[in-house]
C-alpha cells in the first residue's frame, strides 16, 4: 500500500478517464451518476508495475489495489458491476512464476475506513470496547495454485478515530487462504497460542495459530490468525469482535494482554496478497455486520 498521491485509471467498457484521489478523501461514487446506463456494464481497475492506489467505491465498500514493486512484471486488476458491487468482484493477477516468496501487492475489497479512505457511506469508528458487534462474512472463489497467494481478513486498529500511518496501534490479519510461504513466516514469529473461533450458522468452529511480529511494514505490532490444520475458510462467516476481545485477555501462552479496548476500529479489507503466478478470487458475496 502507499500513502501517496496516486492517479488511477477506470476503464468502461470502451472508455477510460483518468480520476485523481487523495488519501483520506470520498473517492467518487461512479455508480451513482456520470455515465450512461449502457457504459455501467462492466468496469475494469488495473494496476501494474509500481505503488499506486486504484479505487472504485459505492456505499459502505471500496475496491482498493497497489504494488509496491516496480522491479518486475505484474499485473493485477479488478473487475466489478456497479448494479451488485462487491458482490460479483474479481480479483486477478499475473505474477512471474518464479517470483520469490514475499508481499508486494495487496488487491482488496475495504469497508470504511480501512486505511486512508472513506466510503461515501462512512462506517462510524467506534473504540472496540463500545463494539456490540462485528461479523464478517464471505463466500470467495479461489482459482489459482495454492502457493499463487493469500486470501485474508485485514484490518488495522489505531489510537483516534482518524486512520491514518501516523494513528495506527496495530495491524491484524485473518488468513482465509495462506500459502506455504505465510505458513514459513508465521513459523519465524512469536507464538500466541491457539484461537478458537465459535460456530456460526453453517461455518464451524475453526482453531487459529496465532504468531506476532513486533514491527510490521507500518512499524506497529502485527497479528497473524491461520487455521491451524491448514484448511481454507474462503466460504465462511467470522466474529471479529470476538478475536478483539481474545486479544484483550490475559494470553494463556505468554502471560500478556495485547489489547487494552481502547483502540479504534474504523474499517477492514478482504482480499488477496498475489505471491507467484497467476489466479483470480471472486467475491460470490461480502458482508460486514457493524454495531455499536
Amino acid at each position: 500500500m502507499c500513502p501517496l498521491f496516486n492517479r488511477r485509471s477506470i476503464t468502461v467498457g470502451a472508455a477510460t478517464s483518468l480520476l485523481l484521489a487523495r488519501p483520506g478523501r470520498v473517492v467518487a461514487d461512479v455508480s451513482s451518476g456520470g455515465l450512461p446506463p449502457a457504459q455501467l456494464a462492466e468496469i475494469t481497475l488495473t494496476d501494474q508495475r509500481g505503488a499506486s492506489k486504484q479505487e472504485y467505491s459505492s456505499g459502505q465498500f471500496l475496491a482498493f489495489q497497489a504494488v509496491n514493486d516496480a522491479s518486475a512484471d505484474r499485473l493485477q486488476t479488478i473487475t466489478l458491476l456497479p448494479e451488485s458491487f462487491p458482490k460479483g468482484t474479481i480479483l486477478r493477477w499475473k505474477w512471474p512464476d518464479n517470483a520469490n516468496d514475499s508481499v508486494k501487492s495487496w488487491n482488496a475489497i475495504d469497508y470504511g475506513n480501512y486505511l486512508n479512505t472513506i466510503t461515501p457511506a462512512q462506517v462510524p469508528p467506534s473504540r472496540i470496547k463500545a463494539i456490540s458487534a462485528l461479523i464478517h462474512e464471505a463466500d470467495i472463489g479461489y482459482s489459482a495454485p495454492s502457493d499463487s497467494a493469500n486470501v485474508a481478513l485485514d484490518l488495522f486498529l489505531y489510537t483516534s478515530g482518524s486512520s491514518t500511518e501516523a494513528t495506527m496501534a496495530c495491524e491484524i490479519q485473518v488468513f482465509l487462504h495462506a500459502t506455504p510461504s505465510a505458513r514459513r513466516f508465521m513459523a519465524t514469529l512469536e507464538s500466541l497460542g491457539i484461537y478458537e473461533s465459535a460456530a456460526i450458522g453453517s461455518s464451524p468452529s475453526v482453531r487459529w495459530a496465532v504468531t506476532r511480529q513486533q514491527s510490521n511494514f507500518f512499524k506497529t505490532p502485527y497479528y497473524l490468525f491461520c487455521p491451524s490444520d491448514g484448511s481454507d475458510q474462503l466460504a465462511s462467516t467470522f466474529d471479529v469482535k470476538a478475536l478483539l476481545n481474545w486479544l484483550r485477555w490475559v494470553n494463556q501462552t505468554t502471560g500478556k494482554i495485547y489489547l487494552t479496548g481502547e483502540e479504534y476500529f474504523n474499517g477492514l479489507a478482504t482480499g488477496v496478497e498475489p505471491v507467484r503466478k497467476s489466479g483470480s478470487a471472486l467475491f460470490h458475496s461480502i458482508e460486514v455486520t457493524y454495531t455499536r
